[in-house]
This record gives C-alpha cells, sequence and structure tokens, in this order.
C-alpha cells in the first residue's frame, strides 16, 4: 500500500482537552483513568461513534476517514474493551500510527504499545505448544487495530479450528494471507492450523513496530518517553520469537512418497 500521511483533524471546542487528557492518562499508565475520560459506558459490542463523539468528532466514526476522536475512540476500545479487531481498516490505523500527529494519535500508538507490551513475554521466547500459540494469536488479534477477526475468534482448543466456518479459518482466510505476505513473515502458502495464524499474526506484529517506531518520532514530551519505554519492551521481545515450523501434511507426505 502507497504510504498515504493522515492527517487527522480536531473540532476547536470539546475534542482538545478530553483528548489531551486520554493521551496523558496512557502516557502515565493510568488504564482506569483513560478508560474513564469520556461517559460512553463499557460496550459489549462496537460502540465507536458513541465514543468518537464523546471525544468532540462532530461525525459518526469513519475508519476510513478518521480524526482526532475517532483514533481516541480506538485507543479506549483497546485498553478497555479490549477488542482491537472492532475496529476494521487495519491499513488505514496502520497508516495512522506510523505518520498522524496529534494527542488521538499518540494515544492510539500509546494503547497499542500497551497491549503489545503485555503480550511480548509471551510471544518472545520458543513456542512450540499448540494452546499457548492459540492463546497468543487470540491476544494479537485483539491487541491491533484493524486485526484479522480470525485471530480473536481463534477457539482456545486448536483441535477446534476445523469447525471455524471455513472463510474464517486460518487456512482459507484472507486477512491471514495477507498478513503471511507482509515483510518478514513466511509467505501467503505458509502452515496450517493455529501455526498458520500465528505466523500470519507475527507479521501482522512486526508491521505494527515498526509503524510504531516510525509514529513515536512525531510523539513529544511524557508520551514519547513513554513509547520509548513501550518500544524497548517490544523490541527485546520480538527478537526472542521462536515458533514452532510446520509444513502442510499433504507437503511431508509428497516428500516421503515420490
Amino acid at each position: 500500500m502507497k504510504l498515504v500521511v493522515v492527517a487527522l483533524a480536531c473540532s476547536l471546542v470539546g475534542c482538545a482537552p478530553k483528548v489531551d487528557s486520554l493521551r496523558d492518562a496512557l502516557a502515565n499508565g493510568d488504564v482506569a483513568g483513560a478508560s474513564s475520560v469520556v461517559s460512553v459506558a463499557k460496550c459489549d459490542t462496537p460502540c465507536f461513534s458513541e465514543l468518537a463523539r464523546a471525544f468532540g468528532s462532530k461525525s459518526d466514526f469513519d475508519p476510513m476517514n478518521p480524526d482526532q476522536g475517532a483514533a481516541a475512540a480506538v485507543a479506549v476500545v483497546l485498553v478497555r474493551e479490549r477488542h482491537g479487531e472492532w475496529a476494521t481498516g487495519v491499513e488505514k490505523w496502520r497508516i495512522v500510527a506510523q505518520t498522524a500527529k496529534g494527542a488521538g494519535a499518540d494515544a492510539m500508538r500509546l494503547a497499542v504499545a500497551m497491549r503489545m507490551v503485555e503480550i511480548a513475554p509471551k510471544l518472545g521466547k520458543a513456542i512450540d505448544d499448540d494452546r499457548e500459540a492459540a492463546a497468543i494469536v487470540r491476544a494479537i488479534g485483539t491487541a491491533i487495530p484493524g486485526a484479522c477477526a480470525t485471530y480473536a475468534a481463534l477457539p482456545e482448543d486448536p483441535t477446534a479450528i476445523d469447525k471455524m466456518p471455513p472463510p474464517e479459518s486460518p487456512d482459507h482466510a484472507p486477512c491471514v494471507q495477507r498478513d503471511l505476505m507482509r515483510d518478514g513473515a513466511p509467505g501467503a502458502a505458509y502452515g496450517f492450523g493455529v501455526w498458520r495464524a500465528l505466523e500470519g499474526a507475527i507479521g501482522l506484529w512486526r508491521d505494527e513496530r515498526r509503524a510504531l517506531g516510525e509514529g513515536a518520532a512525531t510523539m513529544t514530551g511524557k508520551a514519547k518517553d513513554a513509547m520509548t519505554a513501550h518500544l524497548a519492551t517490544i523490541d527485546a521481545a520480538t527478537a526472542k520469537i521462536a515458533t514452532k515450523k510446520v509444513t502442510l501434511p499433504a507437503n511431508d507426505w509428497a516428500r516421503t512418497h515420490p
């Protein structure tokens, strides 16, 4: 995707103080404070429009044309509802993380980074257990805005993956295939089941880390200091990722049955 710098607008009245408060709470690691900056109750289903308007947006939440209030809404959902996959448009939000300036963009970057820091100790090591891999996939799927819904929906018991609707399963979902084609990922034809999902999720993780690193250059003050610390933790874990490698069963059969 061609890189486009995203400029997030914000109304002059009502937006800046609340969005600034959200950014500052997240910079301080205060999830409870960040979750209560606006009075929108915790949601069981996506409520981005209500949150965005509470942060000053003048129109409904639009992931293809986000403003500071929309980015702030995504930040709240990431740390409070913990459902990053609810925010459609993964590439748009990646570009926001990479290029956008402002308190809403900063808040979203901090929220993503905080979620990734939570996951980092579980990801930054040797991973060879199916259930452990599935748990990591689900965590990454809820931590990154617009992440492939397959990740968050992955069953706790990996043997139940075969019961997922085929278009939503790791072996067939287009979004998993897309993530497997990201820089450093093993390619669209890689693996099967939970291990295919894990490599796709890691491809997304690495791309998001790159975006956060570039976006951090637009930040200042305590928010930037917090982001710098988060990125150091994420980087240390990313360097230690060592996943079990698998091939399609049919490929194993072909190698042993010439």
